[in-house]
């Protein structure tokens, strides 16, 4: 059992979904919203508000780790960074750089994890088979028709010519995608995609055919705890 303390990209999406995501395979872990409050199985989380800011946030939340280490018994074990890849283009690019961030504030001092989400976040809720419907509307047929991420590995999809970016796109696709279910999502209303059988639905596409295999770098973390 380990402490941690979890330094995550967005400010909204992922502080909502990953005590979701923990909860589902360890739900005895506690949230902490004081980081003088991490006891037993506890863990606290922060925002790297984006990218590049992300990197800006490493060395206080080093210099967090080692002064809370030094003046209290309970411990943080592990400094756990959470990012997409899409800013970089690639996971090789991503990691190399978080790395090198790491290291220059001082990350030699701890135990660290990076956790990568490719391209997004989103890329992993698109690995439910079962929320791609079987007969879809007009809306979301433009989706559906450019690639079907319910056949083919989310994490492989490009976005259209006329998207900026495929993070903007994964996040249309996937809202789209449950609107044709009546459910939503969005930047802050993620409970859709966070019940333990969405996540049981996203974690088998993963274990029965490779796609979304960034999830495995969260999956593998969550077998460390």
């Amino acid at each position: 059992m380990m402490n941690f303390y979890m330094l995550v990209e967005g400010k909204s999406t992922e502080m909502k979904v990953y005590p979701k995501l923990i909860a589902a395979y360890h739900p005895e872990y506690q949230q902490v919203k004081r980081l003088d409050d991490i006891s037993e199985n506890s863990y606290y989380m922060f925002s790297g508000q984006g990218i590049p800011s992300l990197y800006n946030k490493i060395e206080p939340a080093i210099e967090d780790i080692i002064e809370f280490n030094r003046t209290h018994n309970s411990q943080i074990h592990r400094l756990v960074v959470c990012l997409d890849t899409d800013y970089y283009g690639n996971e090789a690019a991503t990691h190399f750089r978080t790395v090198q961030e790491l290291v220059k504030h001082g990350g030699m001092k701890i135990e660290f994890t990076i956790i990568l989400q490719t391209m997004c976040l989103e890329t992993w809720f698109l690995g439910n088979r079962k929320a791609f419907p079987s007969v879809y509307s007009s809306e979301f047929k433009p989706y559906g028709a450019h690639y079907n991420v319910s056949e083919e590995d989310p994490e492989k999809m490009q976005a259209p010519e006329e998207e900026s970016s495929i993070g903007g796109y994964s996040k249309k696709y996937l809202k789209k995608m449950l609107n044709e279910s009546g459910k939503t999502y969005s930047v802050s209303q993620v409970k859709h995609v966070t019940t333990k059988e969405y996540i049981d639905e996203m974690d088998g596409r993963l274990e029965e055919t490779g796609h979304i295999h960034s999830y495995r770098y969260f999956k593998d973390f969550m077998k460390e705890l």
